[in-house]
């Protein structure tokens, strides 16, 4: 039996709802395997995927969709367990940067294999067919005025 076409209200209730599952099932697999919550694996990879290894925190917030205060917060609990730093320096425009440390490097790589498991497994009701169209509508809601979210 189909469901009928959500409105935009009835879509992104079932959009939040299908996040909040995801991320329970997740957070409970990573931090049974990795110690992580999802929030942790998400900023942690952020981190892993820059391209200098470095982001700008405010770069960084705006990706997470976090305040900056939020995200000082988590980086000062992952900095005391050794998985990320504040860097001291400035970025070429003059922003704190955040960085992964050794340890948090390696974590995030092996925390993403599993991640990677738990997102098929989420995905297997999903015809794949629809991926591309699910991606571009996902992405299209990550933008903000100035940029699009290269990885949301």
């Amino acid at each position: 039996m189909n469901a009928p076409a959500p409105d935009a209200l009835g879509f992104c209730l079932l959009l939040s709802r299908a996040c909040a599952r995801l991320e329970l099932s997740m957070a409970d697999k990573l931090g049974d395997f990795h110690g992580l919550d999802f929030a942790d694996f998400s900023l942690l990879h952020r981190l892993a995927s820059a391209p200098d290894g470095r982001l700008a925190m405010v770069d960084l917030a705006q990706a997470l969709g976090m305040t900056l205060s939020s995200l000082m917060r988590k980086l000062v609990q992952l900095e005391k367990v050794g998985l990320a730093q504040r860097d001291s320096g400035l970025s070429a425009d003059g922003l704190r940067c955040a960085s992964l440390r050794p340890v948090g490097k390696r974590l995030v790589q092996e925390a993403e294999v599993t991640v990677r498991a738990l997102c098929a497994q989420a995905l297997g009701p999903v015809t794949l067919a629809h991926l591309p169209e699910m991606a571009l509508a996902l992405a299209a809601l990550c933008q903000d005025e100035t940029r699009e979210c290269a990885e949301c």
